[in-house]
């Protein structure tokens, strides 16, 4: 399947390689990650709510409504719209995002060829695409924190070098090592049954149960931190921030 022409890929940021022509389909070939992300700062139009939910099968919808806040039901419908476009740049058939299941940890799969994982945090979406997989993605604002009231998560030796910086570096520091180690724990799909205090998120790999995950940062702009996990290095990242409008006139225009 060719790429569009008005593909929301057209002119992407390449990061870990060299500037050149995007793939021409929705995911780049071999060790290589396409990271989607899409701003949640505002409760989006009711028109665009609607039309993004009629595009996901049925199903779906009460996984997305059973939230309180419209900022968890949004970014609910926002990451499976970001899937849902993959599939249709990739050439699938739409109805397949009907065969979305979650593990016992609560990890999200398709039956395709590839692995996707989302994260979203106050403000931002974001996906990564991978083939083949697993990838782990994790997305934070830099916001005020007490390291010491995160010490189960930390090893004694992150705990005191956060507790030593000024409050400016302590945050970006300790929204490094949490996205990074949340990143892994996603990839390997366990979630939180790891323990943490010995595991470290001060180097650009993690190793979590005798299995190492290549740590990779994807270059948001401020106030995020975003890191990805793979089971080794990539080649190259791809990163695409799209607007509600990019994505919605997207669908419109494939579904003609």
């Amino acid at each position: 399947m060719s790429q569009p022409s008005d593909s929301p890929f057209s002119t992407p940021i390449l990061t870990n390689g060299d500037v050149g022509e995007y793939p021409d389909k929705g995911l780049p070939p071999g060790h290589r990650i396409l990271v989607l992300s899409i701003g949640n700062e505002a409760l989006i139009q009711s028109s665009v709510w609607t039309a993004l939910r009629d595009l996901l099968p049925i199903p779906m919808l009460p996984q997305i409504d059973r939230y309180h806040r419209w900022q968890d039901r949004q970014a609910s419908l926002l990451g499976r719209s970001l899937v849902q476009l993959i599939l249709k740049e990739e050439g699938y058939n739409s109805k397949l995002l009907s065969s979305w299941k979650t593990d016992h940890y609560n990890r999200p799969s398709l039956e395709v060829d590839f692995d996707f994982n989302i994260s979203h945090c106050p403000g931002m979406v974001a996906c990564a695409f991978i083939r083949p997989g697993p990838i782990g993605i994790d997305i934070e604002p830099i916001r005020p924190v007490r390291p010491y009231d995160f010490r189960s998560v930390l090893t004694p030796e992150e705990l005191d070098l956060l507790q030593k910086l000024p409050d400016r570096q302590c945050q970006h520091l300790f929204g490094t090592i949490w996205t990074r180690k949340e990143a892994a724990i996603k990839a390997d799909g366990k979630g939180f049954s790891n323990t943490l205090t010995d595991v470290s998120g001060l180097g650009t790999s993690i190793r979590l149960e005798g299995r190492t995950w290549a740590i990779s940062e994807v270059p948001l702009p401020d106030p995020y931190i975003c890191h990805l996990a793979t089971s080794r290095r990539p080649k190259e990242i791809i990163y695409r921030h799209l607007t509600i409008e990019q994505l919605t006139d997207y669908d419109k225009r494939s579904s003609r």
